[in-house]
């Protein structure tokens, strides 16, 4: 018996709390949701013509549920950190956070480029900039100016 985050032996219940492999996958599910979004108006599943309009709708409301969530998952892991605990973002986290931004939130979005550079400076602040977020911060902006300006 027990809850899905919990389970039981003897009578001794054991917390199973999330790592940051946990939330790294929670961010790319998030990130998932606008490519899952897009590939569904090419699909034949969609039906028929019509209701374009309610399609996008309903995909831009399903993008900014998963901006929220993203956004507390990353703020949840974020504030774990200073917590002085052992769960910490790394590459992956900054990364997949980065590319869940630029998915989610569409460039003319008052929150993406300063959500974008506020997330890439943490990354910077705690040493994790690797190549494949140098590329993931590259491809979220519109410009390679944009991009210089981030990385100088």
């Amino acid at each position: 018996g027990g809850t899905p985050s919990s389970s039981s032996s003897r009578g001794a219940t054991t917390i199973v709390r999330p790592d940051t492999i946990s939330y790294n996958a929670l961010l790319n599910a998030c990130a998932s949701v606008a490519a899952v979004g897009r590939n569904s108006r090419d699909s034949s599943c969609g039906g028929g013509g019509g209701g374009d309009d309610d399609d996008s709708k309903g995909r831009a409301e399903a993008e900014e549920e998963a901006f929220g969530i993203a956004m507390d998952a990353y703020r949840e892991l974020r504030d774990a950190t200073s917590g002085g605990g052992a769960l910490r973002p790394n590459h992956v986290t900054y990364g997949t956070f980065l590319r869940s931004v630029a998915l989610l939130l569409p460039p003319t979005d008052d929150r993406r480029a300063p959500l974008l550079r506020e997330v890439f400076g943490k990354c910077c602040d705690e040493g994790m900039v690797c190549d494949s977020v140098l590329r993931t911060l590259r491809s979220c902006l519109s410009s390679g100016e944009e991009y210089w300006e981030l990385v100088r």
